[in-house]
């Protein structure tokens, strides 16, 4: 189900006067920051909402409103009535709460469509609309930040509550599923993200950076099964299942490619190819058989659906969008592809609609038709648009004779063999032994791509990094994706791409490395801690200010790479050195430094510790030797000045 609440849209949008309409700058003069809060009351349909300002200097007028039927509960910093505040100038940081309900009915029949359950709520974001003026020729802009009582805010949608997040990269974008706490979906997070993640391979542009998926506890008032709404948001019902013709899931999903707007001749599409990909996709993943799915797309051809023209909404009587639409969506999905050899389908008429500038008009949609599939399939669906005509629902021979045409089957695998993998840093420039690497490390391979179908097409595949999180009850999950890259080519039947592969990592944790499905689980853990197994000095006896060479061997008997730092100590002695070394490796750090007192010196480096004697030197009392013992200690203070080195010897 899609919603698009136009108005209430626009009334979302901030509007900014300009108070001195010099010329149009590209500097800012401050910005004014907008926290919204949204927390649970103790009264069920209700919420509260504090609203948070912080005000530069330059701005000198500034005032909100809240929404219709909301009670202000407190002010500081503004004055006003009948919904408008304004602000009084007389701090910076002017605040206003306000309680508002947080149920809302379905326009289309009984029920809700946003509930607050009292220990839980599901709602749509309250809208803020700010109104300001300001001094100067610079512009002063406008931040907004959500922050929830116990919850988590989507672009549009929040859930106030305890709860779980699972949030995995697919296909580009980054799917995140809210789960309430104490709830038992009738599908688990993995199968969801799987069936999410083959449904973003659909090819029709509108794709979402992030895409916020709530898991709606049970409740009788809900009048949906699902709703996405916004460009990216999304709830579907816990009991809703994958092996559903019906799939919610992947219907809401759908929904949030749709970039297009329509005419009322086109508005059927909406529902119609949102509720045929979701039977698709659905059958074509194996958790339907073929009878299930024909069954589901063959309700378009009975009544009450079969006599309505999809094209004249006053026609409908109970939603033949969803029926009818679905039914038609799929048939030219199959004469398009038939028609070109499994080159073009349906997703390119979806992909037209999503890049056309303006609303979708009825010729408009016949046009991508045309382009797709031929002027055949256009005057088809001009038929069974326009008409109360209609497809009848094939047989699976005729299925597959169809869609076996379709495009690519491309597969992709990364190598389990650790050896496949380029591990460099400060530590080693090598291949893997294992898939355990230390922080500040980065791990290079290649994935294959290759189409292991019967025709020629394109993918586009994601290389992205996960770290798995806890999420309580001992499970952990994906917790945000970093997308390396997009790799996208053409293959051949038979052909294979490399994909390039490469992730730096900073942070100890466990990682999934990924390409379109195809994973690795990496370790990332803190560098091992090398021991000093010997410490030695040349020459052990000196005179005073004789340099001296301490020689330190320092082993890695760890599985992983490991950082020592060294320091060598005695008698005032301080100096420092560090080194590196990968996993079994061994090497020697030397110190040179200066002993000057008579007596024995302990120098110690990472608990091992040698001993050093210095010997003062004879005085000679022979006559004439005065001038050649001068001389001696003229040059041993010379020497003393020399500046102490140390160097590692691997």
């Amino acid at each position: 189900m899609n919603r698009r609440l136009g108005l209430l849209v626009l009334l979302s949008l901030s509007v900014v006067v300009i108070a001195v309409p010099t010329a149009a700058a590209d500097s800012q003069a401050g910005t004014i920051s907008l926290e919204q809060e949204l927390v649970l009351t103790p009264e069920p349909g209700e919420i509260e909402v504090v609203l948070r300002f912080g005000i530069p200097d330059a701005v000198t007028e500034l005032s909100t409103r809240v929404p219709e039927r909301a009670t202000v509960t407190e002010t500081a910093g503004f004055e006003g009535a009948n919904g408008k505040y304004e602000w009084t100038g007389t701090t910076g940081s002017p605040t206003l709460s306000y309680v508002v309900s947080a149920n809302r009915p379905y326009d289309g029949g009984g029920g809700l469509m946003f509930v607050d359950a009292g220990e839980w709520a599901l709602i749509e974001r309250p809208k803020t609309a700010v109104r300001w003026r300001w001094i100067g020729g610079e512009r002063v802009a406008l931040d907004r930040t959500t922050r929830t009582d116990s919850g988590v805010a989507g672009e549009r949608s929040a859930f106030l509550g305890d709860h779980a997040i699972d949030a995995r990269a697919a296909g580009g974008e980054t799917i995140t599923l809210v789960i309430p706490a104490a709830l038992s979906p009738a599908e688990s997070p993995d199968a969801v993200h799987a069936a999410l993640e083959d449904a973003t391979d659909l090819r029709v542009g509108g794709r979402n950076d992030r895409m916020f998926v709530v898991v709606a506890p049970s409740d009788e008032r809900w009048a949906l099964r699902g709703l996405q709404f916004g460009s990216s948001d999304a709830w579907v019902r816990e009991d809703s299942r994958l092996d559903d013709p019906d799939n919610v899931w992947v219907h809401e999903y759908v929904h949030s490619r749709q970039k297009f707007e329509t005419d009322e001749e086109v508005r059927w599409f909406r529902e119609g190819s949102a509720a045929y990909y979701a039977a698709l996709l659905t059958y074509e993943r194996g958790d339907v058989g073929f009878e299930t799915f024909h069954d589901r797309l063959a309700r378009g051809e009975r009544s009450p659906h079969a006599d309505d023209v999809l094209a004249d909404p006053a026609t409908w009587t109970r939603g033949p969008n969803y029926h009818k639409g679905a039914l038609v969506a799929a048939d030219l999905d199959r004469r398009i592809r038939l028609a070109t050899d499994g080159e073009r389908d349906l997703q390119d008429v979806f992909r037209a609609m999503n890049e056309h500038e303006d609303r979708v008009t009825q010729a408009a949609f016949l046009e991508f038709v045309e382009e797709a599939g031929g002027p055949e399939v256009r005057e088809v669906a001009r038929t069974y648009t326009e008409t109360r005509d209609g497809p009848a629902m094939w047989n699976e021979r005729t299925h597959h004779e169809a869609f076996d045409l379709t495009a690519p089957r491309v597969e992709y695998r990364l190598a389990d063999d650790p050896a496949a993998y380029r591990v460099s840093g400060p530590y080693r420039e090598r291949p893997l032994d294992e898939f355990v690497l230390v922080p500040g490390e980065r791990l290079e391979t290649t994935a294959a791509a290759e189409n292991v179908g019967d025709a020629p097409g394109e993918y586009a595949a994601t290389v992205a990094v996960d770290e798995r999180r806890p999420v309580g009850n001992d499970r952990t999950a994906l917790g945000g994706a970093t997308v390396e890259r997009i790799a996208e080519g053409r293959l051949d039947p038979g052909e294979r791409d490399e994909i390039a592969v490469t992730h730096a990592f900073e942070e100890p944790g466990t990682y999934v490395l990924s390409v379109d499905g195809a994973s690795v689980e990496v370790r990332v853990v803190e560098p091992a801690e090398p021991t000093v197994t010997a410490l030695e000095s040349d020459p052990t006896v000196v005179a005073p200010g004789e340099t001296v060479t301490l020689v330190a061997t320092v082993e890695n008997d760890a599985a992983v790479p490991g950082r020592a730092d060294l320091e060598l100590v005695g008698d005032g002695i301080r100096e420092n050195e560090h080194v590196r070394l990968d996993a079994g490796e061994t090497a020697t750090v030397e110190f040179t430094t200066r002993l000057e007192s008579p007596g024995e010196h302990e120098l110690r480096v990472g608990g091992r510790s040698t001993t050093v004697r210095v010997e003062p030197a004879v005085a000679s009392s022979l006559p004439g030797f005065g001038v050649p013992v001068a001389i001696a200690a003229f040059v041993l203070l010379v020497f003393s000045a020399a500046p102490r080195r140390s160097r590692v010897r691997r």
